[in-house]
């Protein structure tokens, strides 16, 4: 009976202690985009006259406990051929802020995605969509293979898609679960590539460990920079309004005319 009830004990800490995040500061990574600018050209030759071929943006993970803040910042994209710098920056810190705002619930399991839209040519309104962390089943490990990554042991997975190959490291030495593809990016389509049928972007999250590496065909993700000295306070905004995916779309496809108006893109 003792030793029955040791075992629970131990199974019971262990969970917990996978369930509570100690880890905190920042976590800093650099992406790689590459686009299909020759599609593109295809279909708008005009839209393809300054987009590079490869583009690099930056996304941080700041972390205190168990939740999670992700904060993407990308540069400012030349194309068109239209607008001056001014007007460039001008639509740059229009987009900021209708980016998506990502938190994690690393002891729940979660991903909250904030999306601000426009309600009219004044007013906008927020949305929060909730998902479970989904752990796909078909991510191979090769734990034979290792190196380190800022000081931290990883070790090598892989992922095949239909149509690409990524190549994975993680490590679990930091105590929670992260990864910057994931229930956030899903459905993100890849660049370029096919319009409104382009492939999308999987879905590569390793329990228990962060993913410190991808690389695939169109997009990668290094981490660049961890640092414990940069924590902040994180709280979850409490002024969105709950709803699926499909009911997000749906408001977004209502609003497009607000939306562009609010761009600066006109009717």
């Amino acid at each position: 009976m003792k030793k029955v009830f040791l075992a629970v004990v131990v199974l019971t800490w262990q969970g917990w202690a996978y369930a509570q995040s100690t880890f905190k500061g920042m976590i800093e990574y650099e992406a790689t985009v590459r686009i299909d600018v020759e599609s593109i050209r295809q279909n708008n030759p005009e839209a393809a006259a300054n987009i590079p071929d490869v583009f690099n943006y930056t996304e941080k993970l700041f972390v205190n406990g168990n939740l999670g803040k992700v904060e993407r910042i990308f540069p400012m994209m030349m194309g068109g051929g239209r607008a001056n710098p001014q007007q460039q920056q001008r639509m740059m810190n229009q987009f900021r802020r209708f980016i998506p705002e990502t938190y994690w619930n690393f002891s729940e399991k979660k991903v909250y995605t904030f999306t601000t839209l426009p309600k009219d040519s004044v007013n906008v309104e927020k949305y929060v969509v909730e998902k479970s962390v989904d752990f796909p089943q078909n991510i191979k490990k090769d734990e034979k293979k290792t190196k380190k990554i800022l000081g931290y042991n990883c070790k090598k997975a892989t992922l095949k898609t239909d149509d690409d190959t990524y190549t994975i490291w993680y490590t679990t030495e930091l105590g929670f679960t992260y990864s910057p593809l994931s229930q956030s990016t899903q459905g993100m389509q890849r660049w370029g590539r096919g319009g409104a049928n382009a492939p999308k972007l999987p879905v590569i999250v390793i329990e228990n460990a962060v993913v410190m590496a991808v690389e695939g065909t169109d997009i990668g993700f290094e981490v660049k920079k961890i640092s414990k000295d940069e924590v902040q306070e994180i709280t979850m905004p409490t002024d969105a309004q709950k709803v699926t995916e499909e009911e997000l779309r749906e408001i977004f496809q209502k609003r497009r005319s607000n939306f562009r108006m609010t761009m600066g893109g006109g009717r």
